[in-house]
């Protein structure tokens, strides 16, 4: 048995386990959009199985307080590629405010090419942060413009950048500049 509709939109859930956006189950949709949602965990130990197809129709997870792009080591995904393989579903990360830099430039480089023959409205993903990127279209400005290379995280004096510089890292080479 599953579930097949589900509406807990618009409640005051501030996080969601991973075990409940990638459900087992065919399903049609899942709406968890307008909650304060603030981040996404695997406190369930949900370890996807490689060897399996997840089908379902649409996660909404729209109008929630996500602003960091997702750590998925953190949430027991060490191999980011697979997620294209296996999960055949659609989700949605719109009306957010999100930080555009560094930690999203892995996973939209792995999709870039996908991104670019295909397009749903609910890709329209954009950025608040930095304030120069604010309300640009992650999809079509970054990834169809070829400009991830635009993606950067600051770096403080915390993390051995020089009073009087301005560093960030370069994610696809690993550089400080």
């Amino acid at each position: 048995m599953s579930i097949f509709w589900a509406d807990l939109s618009s409640n005051n859930m501030t996080k969601i386990d991973l075990s409940n956006l990638v459900p087992e189950n065919r399903f049609c949709r899942y709406d968890f959009s307008k909650n304060k949602i603030v981040e996404i965990v695997n406190e369930q130990n949900f370890q996807i199985n490689v060897d399996k197809i997840y089908h379902g129709g649409f996660v909404d997870l729209d109008a929630n307080n996500i602003t960091q792009w997702f750590d998925f080591k953190d949430l027991g995904i060490d191999d980011i590629t697979i997620l294209g393989k296996i999960m055949q579903f659609g989700l949605s990360l719109q009306e957010m405010k999100w930080t555009c830099d560094c930690k999203m430039e892995p996973f939209l480089e792995l999709t870039q090419d996908a991104l670019k023959r295909i397009w749903r409205d609910y890709y329209n993903v954009t950025c608040w942060d930095p304030p120069e990127y604010r309300g640009l279209s992650i999809a079509e400005h970054f990834v169809k413009g070829d400009k991830l290379h635009l993606l950067i995280c600051n770096k403080t004096s915390a993390d051995k950048c020089p009073k009087e510089c301005h560093c960030f890292i370069n994610r696809k080479t690993g550089q400080q500049l």
